[in-house]
């Protein structure tokens, strides 16, 4: 199967998996292509209009739905990025609720959550004294000064100033 274009650009290499399903590359980037009669086997929830699904993680919503066309270590990563990245989808499909530290996504939806009503810091930079960060709750900002210790301790999806420790600046 020949294709002229794809979302990502000119194709300059595909690749047939398996009967209705295509690898495509193109200078930029790339993804599995399905026939129509395949994308409409996609749940849904899954399906994508045209049956482009790019290269870096709506695939693994394919490898799920058709595992005969990939490689067993590709299914394994399928696994994983699907509950990181697209944990809704991988939930219902699985029939299974992902715990704390299954998803990185489910996980940075429960920081926001948890720090709504905190100042996480937005944008940071190293100044003489520490860490000078600037921070939101809401509409509004605010500047901090963090010892560049601390700051680096920080977790994975932001900083959450503490106003009673950390000294506001602007």
């Amino acid at each position: 199967m020949q294709f002229a274009s794809s979302p990502w650009g000119k194709p300059q290499d595909i690749l047939q998996l398996a009967v209705g399903i295509w690898q495509v590359s193109t200078a930029s980037h790339g993804g599995i292509k399905l026939s129509a009669e395949l994308n409409r086997k996609m749940p849904d929830y899954m399906r994508k209009k045209g049956g482009w699904y790019e290269e870096d993680c709506e695939w693994a919503l394919v490898a799920l739905v058709f595992p005969h066309a990939f490689k067993p270590s590709a299914l394994r990563y399928a696994e994983e990025s699907a509950r990181n990245w697209h944990p809704d989808e991988y939930e219902q499909f699985r029939q299974v609720v992902l715990q704390p530290g299954e998803s990185r996504v489910k996980d940075e939806r429960a920081f926001i959550e948890r720090h709504k009503n905190d100042w996480v810091v937005t944008s940071a930079i190293a100044v003489a004294d520490g860490v000078r960060c600037w921070a939101k709750r809401g509409d509004e900002t605010r500047t901090y000064l963090v010892p560049e210790d601390e700051y680096r301790q920080r977790a994975p999806f932001g900083f959450v100033i503490d106003p009673s420790r950390h000294r506001q600046v602007a």
